[in-house]
């Protein structure tokens, strides 16, 4: 009676332990924030951001991301908002991110007031290394961003080019940062 009583106590504890073990190997999750910076993305120049997880498991998850650029080709003084929402799919270091949101611009006219441009519709489609472990993330893919042209009733009278109210520029996207 002994024996089976010791058998079963030893059978429990390695079991409890070996149970434990898996949980610590299944419970590697990505870091909730990240920082990054992108080249030729959503905000069409380059933009810094700071991504933030909302739901997922260990593979896959949503992310919220929220940027800011400065377009240094403008003399008025514009800015982009980039805010978009992703999904991020995959196992291991490689996954897939889709994603879709709003680049706001705003610029400053000479009396200093904000004026709000048409937002534009920018999604992206790319592809993403993020070691669930470590810090780093990578990213690089196609980051299109829509916009609407309003026209005014002398585009009309000028026979302005009107093909097309709504426009895409084509844009490819790289970003480098790290998760904490």
């Amino acid at each position: 009676m002994k024996n089976i009583f010791c058998f079963v106590l030893i059978s429990i504890f390695m079991l409890s332990e070996a149970e434990g073990f898996a949980q610590k190997a299944d419970s590697i999750h990505f870091r909730k924030n990240a920082v990054n910076v992108e080249l030729l993305g959503n905000a069409a120049y380059y933009s810094f951001n700071y991504e933030r997880k909302i739901l997922g498991n260990k593979n896959n998850f949503m992310t919220i991301r929220a940027g800011i650029s400065v377009y240094p080709f403008r003399l008025d003084g514009g800015f982009a908002f980039p805010l978009l929402i992703n999904g991020v799919f995959g196992e291991g270091n490689n996954h897939f991110e889709v994603g879709i949101g709003k680049t706001l611009p705003i610029s400053f006219s000479p009396n200093i007031e904000f004026v709000n441009d048409n937002p534009n519709v920018t999604a992206n489609l790319m592809y993403r290394y993020q070691n669930p472990k470590g810090k780093l993330i990578f990213r690089i893919g196609w980051t299109p961003i829509i916009f609407y042209k309003a026209f005014t009733p002398f585009d009309f009278v000028n026979n302005a080019d009107l093909r097309g109210a709504l426009f895409e520029l084509i844009n490819c996207g790289v970003s480098i940062g790290f998760a904490f």
